[in-house]
């Protein structure tokens, strides 16, 4: 169990200790991508493992720097984490709320501005997603 959470961790040098392999596995499986450290929270507070919220806080920062996961920050001031490394940007509904992930304009706005070079993306898009026009 928890083999894909040992070699990530392995990978980006992050020591595995057992809240840190189950949250890391959460953000890996859960049916959510864009999980809050709130989110997090409530999903351990119920289970065998009580995973104080502090150490969900500890955790993703950790995550954040070692480059293990990404995350969004909402209009609130709120983050949001996934497991997408990938280059990409995201897409908020405002109806019902869902976050997409979307291509990256990284490659458009270097051919568009040259001399520029992008050291990092945080981009969020707002509006009313295709199901929500339907």
């Amino acid at each position: 169990m928890f083999e894909i959470e040992q070699m990530q961790m392995n990978k980006h040098d992050i020591k595995p200790s057992k809240n840190r392999l189950l949250i890391l596995n959460f953000l890996n499986t859960s049916n959510m991508t864009h999980l809050t450290a709130d989110d997090i929270f409530e999903h351990f507070r119920n289970s065998q493992y009580n995973i104080s919220l502090a150490t969900i806080y500890n955790t993703l920062n950790l995550f954040k720097e070692k480059k293990i996961v990404s995350f969004v920050r909402m209009q609130n001031g709120e983050y949001k984490y996934e497991t997408t490394l990938d280059e990409h940007v995201h897409f908020e509904c405002t109806k019902c709320k869902k976050i997409y992930n979307m291509p990256s304009l990284n490659d458009y706005f270097e051919e568009n501005n040259k001399g520029f070079s992008i050291q990092e993306t945080e981009v969020l898009f707002r509006g009313i997603c295709s199901d929500c026009n339907k």
